[in-house]
């Protein structure tokens, strides 16, 4: 079944007058039926009377309504944006973003070596107890080193 309405039926209506409208429908026994809204603006109210009787408002929007509309979208996308950079934007509380340049296997075994001779330097008697004769630190320090760093110092 289709509902047909005629163009007597039809009121044209601001959206600023839309609650006096509607008052006057509601005191008058007309009862809310339907409520359309397309995304152009366009908007409309089907109301009727236990009767039958039907009336539709067509709710226009003044052009100040409708571009009052489009500069609230485009303030919501400005905050929304603005909400977006603020997270993006780098401050000083992100320092653990920097980047860490972790030292290369070569480096580390270097650094192993020269440990391992600052010790000898200050515990010369207990190496040479432990060690008989001269102490090769870059054998001695290759044996201590991780897997990893091995594997790295090879390739």
């Amino acid at each position: 079944m289709t509902l047909q309405n005629f163009l007597n039926d039809i009121i044209k209506i601001s959206a600023s007058d839309m609650n006096r409208y509607q008052s006057i429908l509601g005191k008058a026994g007309y009862s809310l039926d339907e409520i359309l809204e397309y995304d152009d603006g366009r908007s409309y109210q089907t109301w009727s009377t236990p009767n039958g009787f039907q009336i539709v408002l067509d709710v226009s929007c003044k052009p100040n309504e409708s571009s009052e509309l489009i500069i609230s979208e485009i303030i919501d996308c400005w905050l929304e944006l603005r909400a977006i950079r603020n997270i993006l934007e780098p401050t000083d509380d992100f320092n653990f973003l920097s980047i860490v340049k972790k030292p290369l296997p070569y480096e580390q075994f270097k650094q192993s070596i020269q440990d391992i001779e600052n010790d000898i330097e200050n515990d010369k008697a207990m190496f040479q107890l432990m060690f008989k004769g001269e102490i090769d630190t870059a054998l001695l320090t290759y044996y201590t080193l991780d897997e990893d760093i091995k594997q790295g110092i090879l390739q």
